[in-house]
């Protein structure tokens, strides 16, 4: 809390440090309540400008016939300044409100499988997308498999042939977080893919998808050999424009 030590003003002791102090209270006064028109320099001296803003702001107060152009410890031009010294009022600006989320029954799922490599559940070689089929601008990009920081998005991989679905209830591009199932079996030379996906939003439905033969040449263990494993499925990124134009 500020403080003085002597009288400010007219035929005041004006201590700098106690002139300055008053100087920045009287700049705190609304001009409608008494205070300076021009902010004061805050400059330590006690001149015709901070003594007549004091005047004013007594005048203003109390009528000229109590004006003593001085402000003393305690007195009440000292209180009355001080009631001014009130901490700054935070303003907290409310976050804009999340846009709608945009939901739709159809959409396109499709898959990028690094080619020359046998899926597996650490990851590093598979990922979907889900793409809202009537407002396409919706699509959310997953990633399967165990791997932290899967790599950049495989533009340039093979794709696997796409799935439209059906879901049950209105979902999110961004709502097809779950479980994915692979079966792999080696047949004339080549990798036969089946991939489930099991959204936790689909109630556990299953989504069978083909994906195309992937291996250029056929594994040493020869036809018929086949590998099959689960692994969670996570959320890599997600883009939402704005919502289809009313028909």
């Amino acid at each position: 809390m500020k403080s003085i030590r002597a009288s400010v003003g007219l035929k005041g002791y004006n201590i700098r440090e106690d002139v300055r102090t008053v100087q920045e209270l009287l700049n705190l006064v609304p001009h409608s309540e008494g205070g300076p028109l021009v902010k004061l320099a805050t400059d330590a001296i006690c001149g015709r400008k901070t003594n007549g803003a004091i005047e004013k702001l007594q005048a203003q107060k109390w009528g000229w016939a109590r004006v003593d152009t001085r402000v003393d410890p305690n007195g009440p031009t000292w209180k009355l300044l001080l009631s001014y010294d009130k901490p700054a009022t935070l303003v907290v600006t409310p976050p804009k409100p999340a846009p709608p989320k945009i939901v739709g029954t159809r959409f396109i799922v499709m898959m990028a499988v690094k080619p020359r490599a046998m899926i597996n559940p650490n990851g590093e070689n598979f990922y979907f997308q889900v793409i809202d089929e009537m407002n396409q601008s919706q699509q959310a990009l997953y990633h399967f498999g165990n791997v932290n920081t899967p790599p950049p998005v495989p533009t340039p991989w093979s794709a696997a042939i796409p799935a439209v679905v059906t879901a049950p209830l209105p979902l999110g591009a961004a709502d097809w977080a779950g479980t994915a199932v692979f079966y792999e079996k080696q047949r004339d030379g080549a990798m036969r893919t089946e991939f489930w996906l099991v959204p936790d939003a689909l109630s556990n439905n299953m989504i069978r998808f083909g994906v195309y033969a992937h291996l250029d040449s056929p594994s040493p263990t020869g036809d018929g050999s086949s590998s099959q494993f689960s692994a969670p499925f996570r959320l890599v990124d997600v883009s939402q424009g704005a919502p289809p134009p009313s028909p």
